[in-house]
């Protein structure tokens, strides 16, 4: 009987084929896997917009100030020291756990890196805050009169339901820029949600608006609607 072996060439063949598809597929499974981070970024900004109203109805049309700075958490650390959209009262942050049954990893974006963002000196920073992933913009807290905004005469976010505020939005992507040149002072992505190494900077925003949608904004879309000497929140 005669036995056949496969030939070094056609081994070399095979695995070179095997190579080919998988450059072909990486690109396409990457593709997939940054859509799958980007709806459940937008699934979280949606139930964090969804426990805002669900707040404002408990409390007769006004917003939760989740940064504290009006000192409804008794606390009152935020002003005038920390005027940051992404930092908030440590009690307003278990208030949302314990109440609305949310959960640490809903307060960071999956697309952002996890050592960088849903870290727990973040998560406990100092003894009464968070710095979260996300930005939240509604019942704006004192501190926020020390940023600029293009909301020319009219009040740029809502703090009762009632209002017209130039802002619509309740939370948006963190897209943070310090100095104009990246989006964050150790490394140019780390304080946008969503980036593109190709375009050097970020894709676009998901926004949660006052009237519960959620919706994607691409970057080209986008403005440094809140900003302060060399720091600018984008959304």
């Amino acid at each position: 009987m005669i036995r056949r072996a496969f030939t070094l060439i056609e081994l070399l063949v095979v695995v070179s084929i095997i190579a080919l598809l998988i450059a072909i597929l990486l690109p396409s499974l990457k593709r997939a896997r940054d859509a799958a981070k980007t709806v459940t970024c937008a699934a979280n900004i949606r139930q964090l917009s969804t426990v805002s109203i669900a707040y404002s109805v408990e409390w007769r049309g006004q917003y939760p100030d989740w940064h504290n700075d009006s000192g409804r958490w008794g606390t009152n650390w935020m002003f005038p020291s920390e005027p940051n959209l992404h930092t908030f009262d440590r009690d307003a942050r278990d208030y949302m756990l314990k109440t609305y049954g949310l959960v640490r990893d809903m307060f960071y974006c999956p697309s952002n890196h996890d050592d960088w963002w849903n870290r727990d000196d973040f998560w406990n920073f100092g003894s009464l805050e968070s710095v979260f992933g996300y930005i939240y913009t509604a019942a704006a807290p004192k501190g926020f009169g020390m940023w600029n905004y293009l909301a020319g005469t009219r009040d740029a976010f809502a703090d009762r339901v009632t209002d017209k505020p130039m802002y619509q939005t309740l939370w948006a992507d963190l897209n943070r820029q310090i100095g104009g040149v990246g989006w964050y002072r150790f490394d140019k992505a780390r304080g946008s949600n969503h980036f593109d190494d190709v375009v050097d900077g970020p894709t676009g925003t998901n926004v949660g608006y006052l009237d519960g949608h959620v919706e994607w904004k691409n970057f080209g879309d986008m403005a440094p609607e809140a900003t302060r000497g060399g720091w600018q929140f984008w959304w």
